[in-house]
């Protein structure tokens, strides 16, 4: 009786072969194309520039769409972030539908480190591009701080790019600010996006030359030039959108909320992307002042960084004075002043300090009309925005904040009627 209860080992069980190990990319992999998801069309042509500049054949995978957020949640857990939805969705897309040499190709993504659900998108895209059947492409992370996986073939000195990398970050903000400025008042439609397009391609050489002097010149024409674009007189009102990276900055992933402003006759105006790179200026200084970490003798970078910025800021405002409706970059110091009078300057979490104070920055501007942006569930920007909002209001009774939360279900419809009252709220 006891022998006939033993387990019996099915006679044809299934067998499970091991997976290979994922790709690292070594030495020999230098030579690779690295493809990487399209982040924003403010930015993301400059970026194959930038990294040609430092070695590396870069090619930024096309804009996304619906077919990229269906294989974003068929590949990862519904419960990621929209944006980690989006850029899964846009490799695994671009693997399956295009005819790539897989020795001959790479995939590449930035990786934050901090709290926040995007310090894992490296392991997710691995796992989706395992489940999809490429786990022979290697996958490298693209951040200044090294050892989150084994990459020897991919190693930059970012110290010896960060002047092309800040010259180019502000020509990007700058032709941005200048287009969302002009294109809602211009009489003859498209000419200041032709205009957008020009330029940025006029930049990729000088890019490659790490010609800086060229770079200003070029953005003095560029400052001309918009100025020469017949426009409308008659006033535009302004509307802030702050928030998280990604959702703020890519047209997909907020429904295409800039343009969608522009048709309704009100310029949008977006905080220039530069603060969020160059916000750890403050962080470091009030992290030693808040007892949670020590001084460093790479304090000393810091401060040389800080005088850096500092003068090519002064440069950029300079030349973009003379736009006819320019407003001055404001000092990343002057924005961590604006937000420590709202909440402590630990918050540094997500983009932490940065949402209240950019807030603060539109109200001391005149825009009393501002909306947060974020993925839903993206925690840290949630708590930030919903959670300044009273103080916030306190120092600026005439301000109106609205939220928007975006994630793969969110209907188009749902989105259009709220921003419907903001805008007649605006009128």
């Amino acid at each position: 009786m006891v022998e006939s209860l033993k387990f019996q080992k099915p006679e044809n069980r299934e067998v499970h072969t091991k997976r290979k190990p994922f790709l690292k990319f070594a030495e020999e992999d230098r030579r690779r194309t690295i493809l990487a998801p399209f982040f924003s069309e403010d930015y993301s042509p400059y970026l194959a520039a930038i990294f040609k500049n430092a070695g590396y054949e870069f090619q930024i995978l096309p804009e996304p769409d619906r077919k990229s957020v269906d294989l974003g949640l068929q590949y990862a857990s519904n419960d990621i972030c929209y944006p980690g939805t989006i850029v899964i969705g846009d490799i695994i897309k671009a693997l399956k539908t295009r005819s790539y040499d897989k020795t001959k190709i790479a995939v590449g993504i930035t990786q934050t480190g901090g709290q926040c659900r995007a310090s894992n998108y490296l392991s997710l895209i691995r796992k989706a591009m395992i489940n999809a059947g490429f786990d022979d492409i290697p996958i490298i992370s693209v951040t200044a701080s090294g050892g989150l996986v084994d990459q020897p073939g991919f190693r930059i000195n970012w110290l010896s790019k960060m002047r092309i990398l800040l010259v180019t970050t502000l020509f990007a903000d700058c032709l941005a600010k200048m287009y969302y400025a002009v294109a809602v008042r211009e009489k003859i439609q498209g000419l200041s996006l032709k205009l957008r397009h020009r330029y940025m391609e006029k930049i990729q050489g000088r890019i490659l030359a790490n010609d800086y002097a060229g770079i200003y010149q070029l953005l003095e024409k560029a400052v001309a030039d918009f100025n020469g674009i017949p426009v409308h007189t008659k006033p535009y009102p302004r509307m802030g959108i702050v928030g998280e990276i990604y959702a703020k900055y890519s047209a997909f992933a907020n429904q295409d909320l800039a343009h969608w402003l522009m048709r309704q006759g009100i310029e949008p105006a977006i905080p220039p992307i530069i603060d969020y790179f160059i916000q750890d200026l403050v962080n470091y200084k009030e992290n030693i002042k808040a007892g949670i970490r020590k001084r460093k003798w790479t304090d000393l970078l810091g401060m040389a960084l800080d005088w850096g910025v500092s003068s090519c800021l002064a440069k950029i405002n300079a030349v973009f004075s003379k736009f006819r409706y320019g407003l001055p970059f404001d000092p990343i110091k002057e924005i961590a002043e604006k937000a420590s009078r709202i909440l402590t300057m630990t918050h540094q979490f997500g983009e932490g300090w940065l949402i209240p104070g950019e807030i603060a920055a539109f109200a001391e501007q005149g825009i009393h009309h501002v909306i947060s942006v974020q993925p839903f569930g993206c925690i840290a920007n949630h708590i930030v925005s919903k959670g300044v909002e009273k103080r916030i209001k306190t120092l600026y009774p005439e301000m109106n904040l609205y939220f928007l939360d975006f994630d793969a279900g969110m209907s188009e419809a749902n989105i259009r009627n709220r921003l419907h009252f903001m805008v007649e709220h605006l009128k």
